[in-house]
């Protein structure tokens, strides 16, 4: 069985985004992007539109990532 995504390791994430890691971004869109897609297809009921919601988020996460504290 799988175990639940550790919010502390999330944070790890982040933080490695904040400082450039493209592997981070990559591990928190494997973790998280399935979900986000799922949400984003009840809210606009298009999958590309779905689509472009989620590769939009990641976008602005990954430029916004330095501002993050995490601490």
């Amino acid at each position: 069985s799988h175990a639940e995504p550790d919010s502390d390791d999330d944070l790890s994430l982040v933080s490695g985004m904040a400082r450039g890691d493209e592997s981070a971004a990559t591990a928190l869109y494997d973790r998280h992007g399935a979900v986000m897609y799922g949400l984003a297809l009840r809210l606009v009921r298009e999958p590309a539109d779905a689509e472009e919601v989620v590769l939009d988020t990641f976008s602005q996460a990954w430029r916004e990532a330095a501002r993050f504290d995490v601490t």
